[in-house]
């Protein structure tokens, strides 16, 4: 174990991302900086994108996420969604000041409670991201890799990643003016949570053949049982 700027960093996940991405630990690695996790990531290049070799994409397989700020009237935010790929459901989201770790794990814990309600297995989960520092960072990465998920990383960010791009778009189109509205950080959280609701429970997409993601999804588990 090493220690970096106050956290403790255990490099059992880099050695659990290697397995996933059927690659050997072919070298020692030194107390990171910047993190080895991120430039082995790097050194991967399309490698460490899971996602690109899928072909049927059921529910809750694969989910993406990213960072998207919004300016409203007391100052900058920035909203992280967590999506799943198959039903357009946003499964988990936060709010912050910052584009930081503890906003994104936010989001992520939310998206944990929402799966384990749901009785997904988390080993059977991919999260697709960019490779900003927050997404290749130990804590983030560390914290999903326990909880049983595979990561998946873009090699171009956000223009590499067009399904997340497209969610936030539209989202944004949809939403952002009303969240733009508040006037404090916790009423953009109450906006902001009022939007996803919507997103998930009255909005028509027309990918879902015009339901919502929670009715598509009634429907998917409906069939299932029969």
């Amino acid at each position: 174990m090493a220690k970096e700027q106050g956290i403790i960093i255990n490099h059992k996940p880099l050695k659990k991302l290697l397995k996933i991405w059927n690659l050997s630990h072919k070298r020692r690695i030194k107390s990171p900086s910047p993190s080895p996790l991120a430039q082995h990531i790097k050194d991967l290049g399309g490698q460490a994108n899971l996602v690109a070799k899928l072909n049927q994409i059921s529910p809750f397989k694969v989910i993406f996420t990213d960072f998207t700020e919004i300016t409203c009237m007391f100052g900058k935010i920035y909203l992280v969604i967590f999506s799943d790929k198959t039903s357009k459901r946003i499964t988990g989201w936060s709010v912050g000041f910052h584009k930081d770790t503890e906003n994104a794990l936010r989001g992520y814990a939310m998206t944990k409670r929402y799966l384990k309600r749901m009785n997904v297995n988390l080993s059977t989960i991919i999260v697709h991201q960019d490779q900003d520092s927050v997404f290749t960072g130990y804590e983030y990465a560390g914290t999903l890799l326990n909880d049983g998920i595979s990561l998946s990383f873009t090699q171009q960010g956000f223009k590499d990643n067009p399904y997340m791009e497209s969610c936030i778009g539209h989202f944004k189109d949809e939403y952002q003016d009303q969240i733009q509205e508040a006037r404090t950080i916790e009423e953009a959280r109450k906006i902001t949570r009022r939007c996803i609701n919507d997103w998930n429970r009255k909005r028509i997409h027309s990918a879902l053949k015009g339901r919502s993601p929670d009715e598509f999804l009634h429907n998917f588990y409906k069939l299932k049982k029969n």
